[in-house]
């Protein structure tokens, strides 16, 4: 028997504030296709939506899971995914992109940003919560989307405070529904183990093979497939998680520019320089200096989408790629159930 082809699978990044590391994408721009993408994606931060109008599927690698109009959705940072709406439909989302251990940190809450359950969340969740079981979170998300998006004075404060009443209602959730079950790694990126590592390591030097193992890869599939996902090699990767780290901790006016960059792992101010104007675009003085240090990050070329990719891009990517046009979301073999029924919180697929 011929092995079936994997899916093709890509990260989509956003470069979060390195003191307010959320972002809000709503409005027009958001009605998301009724045609299937072909290809997965991730992201780097955690991923937290909320369907407006009309119903539609999510697609976590081979399983299939129903989404309806009021649901809210919470999907982990490490899960490959893909979303599109019913057959004749555009349903409208609004989406918040957030570093929640970031948050955390920045707010003073060191305890909790450690905490190994809040943790597993970030990185593994696929929860679908229907209107009735999502009603507080609602609130919760919509008064955040409103104080980002209104910027009133003050308005950092009232988020994190928002969002950590966020985090915990979904964290007891997350509690309740998962088991071992969702222990298994069959819907989370092969390279989630290197991408970690070098979140929890960028300060240190060590090899690529290093990650590759932690992976259970070959060094030369390693390679090809962080790039494939990625866009980029696993040096370039490091070097801009070292310097967002060094944004952060510049901010925070407690260190100097040569103090910085030592603790993210450069030992010359040289390299360090030459790799900061590399990411950001200027040095670092400069950059503390101009816009009171906001982000001005160069765009990779697998960035997050800034809005809803059009059907007519979809079809045009699915017929390059296979010559042919997609296949109509009512001829595919789903399992149409929601990861929430309207009656209960359910337990997670069961095959995750």
């Amino acid at each position: 028997m011929s092995r079936q082809k994997q899916r093709a699978v890509e990260c989509r990044s956003y470069d979060l504030s390195p003191t307010l590391p959320i972002l809000v994408l709503s409005g027009e721009k958001w009605y998301i296709s009724p045609v299937r993408n072909q290809v997965l994606h991730f992201h780097n931060c955690l991923e937290i939506g909320l369907c407006r109008t009309h119903s539609g599927m999510m697609e976590f690698g081979e399983e299939t899971h129903a989404f309806h109009a009021g649901d809210l959705t919470c999907i982990g940072k490490n899960v490959p995914h893909t979303t599109y709406s019913s057959p004749g439909e555009s349903s409208l989302w609004t989406y918040l992109f957030l570093d929640p251990v970031g948050m955390m940190e920045t707010s003073g809450i060191q305890a909790l940003a450690d905490d190994q359950q809040l943790h597993n969340m970030i990185a593994n969740s696929r929860m679908i919560l229907n209107e009735e079981k999502a009603r507080d979170l609602r609130l919760l998300f919509d008064q955040i989307v409103t104080e980002l998006e209104e910027r009133e004075p003050g308005y950092e404060w009232t988020v994190r405070g928002l969002c950590l009443s966020l985090m915990m209602k979904l964290l007891r959730i997350w509690t309740k529904v998962r088991d071992v079950r969702f222990m298994k790694t069959d819907h989370v990126s092969p390279l989630a183990p290197a991408l970690d590592f070098i979140r929890s390591h960028y300060m240190e030097n060590f090899h690529q093979e290093k990650l590759a193992e932690i992976c259970h890869l070959s060094p030369t599939h390693f390679r090809r497939l962080f790039h494939e996902q990625l866009g980029t090699t696993p040096l370039t990767y490091l070097h801009r998680t070292r310097i967002l780290e060094s944004c952060s901790l510049l901010r925070s006016g407690r260190f100097t520019v040569s103090e910085v960059a030592l603790m993210v792992g450069y030992a010359t101010m040289s390299n360090y320089n030459f790799h900061f104007r590399e990411i950001v675009g200027m040095p670092p003085t400069i950059w503390l200096k101009q816009s009171d240090g906001e982000m001005n990050m160069k765009v990779m070329s697998m960035s997050g989408w800034m809005e809803a990719e059009t059907s007519e891009k979809l079809i045009a990517a699915v017929r390059e790629t296979t010559g042919q046009s997609p296949e109509s979301p009512l001829q595919m073999s789903m399992q149409e159930q929601s990861l929430c029924p309207p009656e209960e919180v359910s337990d997670p697929p069961a095959d995750a």
